[in-house]
């Protein structure tokens, strides 16, 4: 699942770089539903890491976020700590999933409590469609310039992924951790309830106006309202539910190197986008997005699986572990 994700995510993040190219309404929504589902293993994840004592229990919530702060210096040689893109939140979820790994109740019911509240909570203040953000190495890239800003806000409500509410799809897959056994009982039922209740709730999506694109980026959860939770909910369902007693294909064992080397993928298309298409390369037409979108798929494997090169391996090995973590290693 994680792939499946990371697949929709590289062309979603891929689609803003043409301006001539209008990504149908259905293309829209099926990238947007890459992030709940990657925020949501983020949380299920926790479970499957090994259990740690004292500060290095927070080692992979603090490699996630030097790895953000990293990717906004050097990748998009933009101020950091300002637009909070998904490894943000995704580091913000593993400290708290991290702190509450021994209460799965307290997990579920804040998670389900954000879920009711957080598009009614962002409705009560201004949301900032726009994004401003602060290029490195300029005169304006001042600490008065980066508080005028209000991060705190970004941080919050509206940012690219601020905590409310997407913290909770997070917390979610911790709590589906815990209790997968009990859910896993009542598989079918659950997985007709969500095939049902993701194909009506696409259908009138679909059929409606869809909201405007925020920065060119194409997914529609700017910001994220009540339908886009339930849609995400039941795509999150049925994918858990569906791919977790089958086996892998011979195909798919394959492409899961992108799973297992998310953040490594992550901050590799981070360059290449920020460094090839933005600063060298901007396709303009159908085809020569298609190009650059199976050249990021191309790069993101080779990178992934050289990464796991018994002679990488044990190259890396030597280097401290919170520096392996950040870059995914």
């Amino acid at each position: 699942m994680r792939t499946l994700a990371i697949l929709i995510m590289l062309v979603a993040n891929t689609l803003p770089y043409s301006e001539t190219v209008v990504p149908p309404d259905w293309l829209r929504l099926f990238c947007s539903l890459a992030a709940p589902l990657f925020i949501f293993l983020s949380g299920y994840s926790v479970h499957l890491s090994k259990v740690r004592f004292g500060w290095a229990t927070y080692i992979p919530a603090i490699a996630v976020l030097l790895a953000a702060v990293f990717v906004d210096v050097v990748a998009w040689r933009i101020v950091p700590l300002l637009e909070f893109d998904v490894l943000y939140l995704i580091s913000a979820g593993l400290f708290v999933n991290t702190a509450l790994r021994n209460s799965p109740q307290a997990t579920a019911a804040i998670a389900v409590m954000l879920l009711v509240i957080a598009p009614f909570t962002a409705a009560q203040f201004p949301f900032r469609f726009e994004m401003d953000e602060l290029p490195l190495f300029t005169s304006s890239a001042t600490i008065s310039s980066w508080l005028s800003m209000n991060p705190l806000l970004r941080f919050l409500l509206d940012g690219w992924f601020p905590v409310l509410p997407w913290i909770a799809f997070a917390l979610l897959g911790s709590a589906f951790a815990h209790y997968k056994e009990r859910i896993l009982v009542y598989r079918k039922s659950i997985l007709t309830v969500g095939v049902l209740g993701f194909a009506c709730l696409a259908a009138i999506q679909l059929n409606g106006s869809l909201p405007p694109m925020r920065d060119g980026y194409v997914e529609i959860f700017y910001p994220l309202d009540y339908m886009h939770l339930l849609i995400s909910i039941c795509w999150i369902v049925v994918l858990s539910l569906w791919f977790m007693p089958q086996s892998a294909s011979k195909f798919s064992t394959k492409l899961n190197v992108l799973g297992r080397k998310s953040q490594l993928v992550y901050i590799t298309h981070a360059f290449y986008l920020g460094w090839i298409i933005e600063g060298i390369y901007q396709p303009d037409t159908m085809a020569e997005l298609t190009s650059a979108i199976a050249l990021l798929f191309a790069a993101v494997l080779l990178v992934s699986t050289l990464s796991e090169h018994p002679s990488i391996i044990s190259g890396t090995d030597r280097l401290p572990i919170l520096l392996k973590r950040v870059f995914g290693l």
